[in-house]
């Protein structure tokens, strides 16, 4: 995903551009990172395997208790940088949507105290109402085609973000929110210790779409000319 230069982003304000530049450029990084961890992960994981089933059964097992702890290593580092990840992910879907809103409605540009408030990590409740804008409002360069598959993706990302809701929402939680507590909540500080990851299954398709907005906002202003 390649972000737009400045020319082709013309009418955002300075603020808006540099936020959105930083947020895609830290994003894309730490993505290639996650795909490394996850790669030496799955790869201990199939080592680890291996030795238990060599040692299984003989005196010494050093071989299989040293990769059992290098890969209980690289797995609380792959969490570690998902959790690095979230905040500038999830911050670039919901500055994009907000700027790509703008754009499309012909309204002046978000102030700079905005811009900094939105490059942070979001709500979940911000999250939501982010994705919940109507695509064919966002999208309206583009053909019915386009429109409709970019539609689709964002109706499963928000059964995603439904499910976020009942996960925090579980009774077996130590304390478990309801949704008006889970929608003023951010997800880094609402993940309990031990529990699955609550982005997951929302990192990966929030990638492309936040990857993608800055481009879209350079297609509408190609075609609005």
């Amino acid at each position: 995903m390649r972000f737009p230069g400045s020319a082709q982003l013309a009418v955002l304000s300075e603020a808006e551009f540099e936020a959105l530049a930083s947020l895609h450029f830290a994003m894309t990084e730490v993505r290639h990172e996650w795909g490394t961890s996850r790669a030496a992960l799955d790869r201990l994981f199939a080592l680890s395997d291996h030795a238990e089933h060599l040692d299984d059964g003989v005196r010494f097992t050093f071989r299989s208790r040293a990769l059992d702890e290098v890969r209980r290593a690289a797995y609380r580092y792959t969490d570690a940088v998902e959790k690095v990840m979230w905040p500038c992910v999830s911050a670039y879907t919901v500055l994009g949507v907000a700027v790509l809103e703008l754009v499309v409605d012909g309204e002046v540009p978000l102030s700079d105290q905005a811009v900094a408030e939105l490059a942070e990590e979001p709500t979940l409740g911000q999250l939501h109402a982010a994705l919940s804008v109507p695509v064919p409002a966002l999208l309206t360069a583009r053909g019915a085609q386009s429109v409709e598959s970019a539609q689709q993706r964002r109706e499963q990302l928000l059964a995603r973000v439904e499910g976020v809701y009942e996960s925090l929402a579980d009774p077996m939680l130590p304390s478990p929110l309801n949704r008006e507590q889970a929608a003023v909540s951010r997800l880094t500080e609402a993940q309990s210790e031990g529990s699955d990851a609550l982005w997951e299954g929302l990192l990966e398709p929030l990638v492309l779409l936040a990857g993608q907005t800055p481009s879209d906002v350079a297609f509408h202003l190609r075609q609005r000319g």
